[in-house]
């Protein structure tokens, strides 16, 4: 799969692993990134529950190296939300096939195989 196949970037917060976050603000904040990034087209955020509650900030991109590197950068990156995010979420890039077609650029866990995205 090549980075051209791909088409969004969705991070998604395990919200046992971040007691006390403030979904809202980190929504609102992450609004703002998304305006300012470039590349990036448009943000929606969305919750849910499978085996714990989550939360998705799914980034529309048209450059997904730039828009990874402005959310990794300006969220991961940040002093309010970085450490919280940094250990409670999973970053993917996704194609049209959503979950079957997707990059891992983030995890929680160390250990996990994380992409490059100068190889794609």
């Amino acid at each position: 799969m090549s980075a051209t196949d791909l088409d969004q970037i969705c991070i998604q917060v395990q919200l046992s692993r971040a007691p006390g976050l403030d979904a809202a603000r980190l929504g609102a904040v992450s609004e703002t990134i998304a305006r300012r990034t470039g590349g990036c087209r448009g943000f929606e955020m969305a919750q849910g529950d499978d085996d714990g509650a989550y939360l998705n900030l799914l980034f529309a991109t048209e450059s997904l190296r730039e828009t990874w590197h402005g959310l990794r950068e300006e969220l991961l990156g940040s002093d309010e939300f970085g450490e919280a995010l940094r250990t409670a979420c999973i970053c993917v890039c996704t194609g049209s096939e959503g979950w079957d077609d997707y990059l891992l650029l983030h995890h929680f866990d160390p250990d996990e195989p994380l992409v490059d995205l100068a190889d794609h």
